[in-house]
């Protein structure tokens, strides 16, 4: 989030859009356009099985289709934006189409090949939940699961 939020200023400098209240609200969502983008493929990743490489490969395969789509949808939606001679609609087209190439960039190509660098070779944990470097630092326990609710919520409240 913090990279994008970083190389979206760079993205304002390059297209002359000073920052202000109308470049901040825009600046705010890439933060959760960028989270939803990744999370997504990051996700697949987690479930994926085998060496890093083929669990990078299968959560694009899974996944990055999805991704794409969604942007695409998102780039198109804003696109209509800048036919709009008003100061605020085309800061917007400007920076939502920055939000968006920026959001893909970091879901498609540098997340996966972040993970694939920081995951252990050895691949998942075996438990179809994937692995990595920050998730094999972590004590994974067995605990029992949770007891099962009984009665409707009526009966708990």
């Amino acid at each position: 989030a913090l990279s994008s939020v970083v190389l979206l200023a760079g993205w304002m400098r390059l297209c002359s859009v000073p920052l202000s209240s109308l470049s901040v609200v825009p600046l705010l969502l890439a933060v959760g356009l960028s989270i939803d983008y990744c999370t997504h493929v990051a996700h697949a990743f987690w479930e994926a099985q085998g060496t890093p490489g083929q669990r990078a490969t299968r959560a694009l395969a899974a996944r990055g289709a999805s991704v794409s789509l969604g942007g695409v949808s998102t780039a198109l939606t804003v696109s209509l934006l800048a036919f709009s001679g008003t100061a605020i609609m085309t800061t917007y087209h400007v920076m939502l189409s920055g939000v968006v190439l920026l959001g893909l960039w970091h879901a498609l190509i540098a997340l996966p090949a972040a993970l694939l660098l920081l995951s252990p070779a050895g691949g998942g944990s075996g438990d179809g939940r994937g692995g990595g470097a920050v998730v094999s630092t972590m004590q994974r326990s067995k605990a029992p699961p949770l007891p099962a609710r009984r009665g409707s919520a009526k009966e708990l409240a």
